[in-house]
């Protein structure tokens, strides 16, 4: 993660904003957006992105482990595409 990401900021902006910068470096889960970088509900910022943002992310259901161990099947992992307008 790169050392400019305030991660003690919970409005939405700045979730949006570490969201883009998530799909930017790495393909994130759902579990990664929220143990790693934060941010409460991907799936939300996700649409933001692509809604208001114009922003081409994909989501590709994959198995995953959440930060107890415990494996879920069909969790959602962000792809980026193409950036839309700049976050």
């Amino acid at each position: 993660m790169p050392e400019a990401v305030n991660l003690l900021d919970t409005s939405n902006d700045a979730q949006v904003k570490r969201t883009a910068e998530a799909v930017r470096v790495h393909q994130p889960t759902t579990h990664e957006l929220r143990d790693v970088w934060n941010v409460m509900h991907g799936a939300g910022r996700v649409y933001t992105l692509r809604h208001q943002y114009g922003w081409d992310i994909r989501t590709v259901p994959t198995i995953s482990v959440d930060a107890q161990g415990r494996t879920h099947k069909g969790v959602a992992r962000y792809v980026l595409v193409k950036e839309g307008v700049s976050v």
